[in-house]
């Protein structure tokens, strides 16, 4: 089985190859800031990303409005299609989970045969024999994003997870795998890896059945795969990878 994989995308569009499977994990859209400048003896002012910077002006800070987000999101959906930019057919099978940058869903932006994580991480989908679950969120960062969750709130979605999935996908890292950030720390969630370390066991009695692969994205400088314990990890981000499950 031949996976296609990518993630964090940020807008910039191209075709893709030839897959069984693709699967997106999340920041594929645009962001839209309002952003405050000064103009010396001018006073200040607000201007959002796609309006033209004033001549003299000073940066001052950006800041994130979940409603600019969303309109200006929804515009640029209508007007790149997926799948034309991409060249995948409608009846090529896509799963996808929102990262957080994306203000919206990508199911619809995608369209054809496509299925995307949800909030609720108890759902999965049997595609071409595989089954796919997965999980929205990633740890609490700065609070203006989609999706950013205290521990409880990662742990609450990640112990709902099944433990007869095949392929995992998040958007987040699990700690410790890929997931090195521009410090050098791990940020990661150990929610997460904490679920990847349970299917490693039966757990309640139910019979064993270990996790094949997980997909994600969100750290930039980390992308890669490795082979671990037989599950294959795949960090995309800012790239596509070819997986052979």
């Amino acid at each position: 089985m031949l996976i296609c994989h990518l993630s964090d995308w940020h807008a910039s569009l191209t075709s893709l190859p030839e897959a069984d499977i693709y699967v997106v994990t999340g920041d594929m859209l645009p962001n839209f800031p309002e952003t405050s400048f000064r103009i010396p003896g001018g006073g200040e002012g607000v201007l959002h990303e796609r309006d033209r910077w004033p001549e003299g002006a000073i940066y001052m800070g950006r800041k994130i409005i979940r409603e600019l987000e969303v309109r200006g999101q929804r515009e640029w959906c209508e007007m790149n299609p997926f799948r034309e930019a991409t060249g995948i057919p409608d009846s090529k099978p896509v799963v996808c989970v929102r990262g957080n940058h994306d203000f919206v869903d990508l199911g619809p932006w995608i369209g054809g045969n496509v299925w995307e994580i949800s909030e609720d991480p108890t759902r999965v989908a049997e595609i071409s024999g595989l089954v796919f679950g997965g999980m929205r969120g990633i740890p609490w960062c700065t609070g203006e994003w989609m999706d950013e969750l205290y521990p409880d709130g990662m742990e609450s979605r990640a112990r709902n997870l099944p433990h007869d999935i095949d392929v995992l996908v998040t958007h987040a890292p699990p700690e410790g795998i890929l997931d090195i950030g521009r410090y050098f720390e791990n940020i990661g969630s150990p929610e997460i890896m904490s679920y990847v370390h349970r299917r490693s066991y039966a757990v309640e009695g139910l019979p064993l059945r270990p996790l094949r692969a997980h997909f994600f994205g969100h750290l930039h400088n980390n992308a890669g795969g490795k082979n671990m314990g037989g599950v294959v990890f795949s960090n995309a981000a800012e790239t596509m990878r070819m997986v052979e499950l």
